[in-house]
């Protein structure tokens, strides 16, 4: 999830109150003006006087944020990769289990972390695993053996229909002696949330 507030939208989509999201990779208003902006296909954002405006080649969009302006406006410019969300950094040890993704693993080379595909290292500061079926969490007390006790275990499930739902993977996580405190969005299909061990248990 990323930001989110209510506010004021003014321009080509209508105006109105709603509530306007910042997410991965689109400004989303929702309200009586209704709008979806692709982060990609903004071409000017400025944060002037409470005002964040946005054009985009369908129009633009002014919201009233007030103090909160211009830190949505340098998040808009300089967008946190996905990678960078799940709060991975340089020399970090990753286990990445059952996920193919490219650009995931473009993105741990970027930033400089140590790698173990197909097999969960010990003491991993994060441990990125995919599941599919509800059988598969029962592995979240194995991870968790191998898990740096500041480190998290991120679950990566299908959205929607057909997915394990968060309520499973939360009751998983708990039977686990883990609680879930982030979630991410991983891809156009995926979701991915964090498990951690309890600081008192650390």
């Amino acid at each position: 999830m990323g930001l989110e507030t209510t506010c004021r939208g003014v321009g080509t989509a209508g105006s109105g109150e709603g509530r306007l999201l910042l997410e991965t990779d689109e400004l989303i208003f929702r309200g009586p003006a209704r709008v979806r902006i692709p982060l990609a296909s903004i071409t000017r954002v400025v944060a002037d006087d409470g005002e964040l405006r946005v054009a985009y080649p369908g129009g633009s969009m002014s919201f009233h944020l007030g103090p909160k302006a211009s830190s949505w406006a340098d998040r808009i410019r300089f967008p946190k990769s996905r990678i960078e969300k799940m709060g991975v950094r340089a020399g970090d040890l990753v286990s990445v289990i059952g996920v193919r993704d490219q650009q995931l693993d473009r993105e741990l080379a970027e930033i400089g972390a140590r790698v173990s595909r197909g097999r969960v290292g010990k003491a991993s500061n994060a441990i990125i695993v995919a599941v599919e079926t509800l059988t598969e969490l029962d592995r979240l007390d194995d991870l968790k053996s191998k898990l740096d006790p500041a480190g998290g275990i991120w679950v990566v499930h299908r959205k929607g229909k057909g997915g394990v739902k968060d309520v499973e993977i939360f009751a998983a996580g708990k039977r686990a002696g883990l609680t879930a405190n982030k979630v991410v969005r991983f891809s156009d299909t995926h979701t991915a949330e964090k498990l951690v061990i309890p600081k008192s248990l650390r």
